[in-house]
């Protein structure tokens, strides 16, 4: 379910959100690999997504070069839910 927060954003962003939610975590390019959209915009969501505060930017733990765009605190996935997205996961 999409926060009550970002009703107003871009499908883009919602779709974004979507992806993240049951993982918590993903790079970009796993990101656009998955649902099939341009880099340029999955960034331009992950911005909206960030200025919203739903999601940071992290480093990768074993390679700081790369960065993982990550679901604040209050938005990560709950284990306990169904993951209603299942044909997403290719990029796992």
């Amino acid at each position: 379910m999409i926060p009550s927060e970002l009703a107003d954003y871009s499908s883009s962003a919602k779709l974004v959100y979507t992806l993240l939610h049951p993982r918590g975590a993903m790079r970009v390019t796993e990101i656009v690999g998955a649902l099939y959209l341009r880099e340029n915009t999955v960034r331009s969501a992950l911005a909206a997504l960030a200025d919203a505060g739903v999601v940071v930017e992290r480093p990768v733990a074993h390679d700081a070069r790369r960065r993982l765009d990550v679901l604040t605190a209050t938005h990560e996935p709950d284990e306990a839910a169904p993951r209603a997205h299942r044909h997403l996961d290719r990029a796992r």
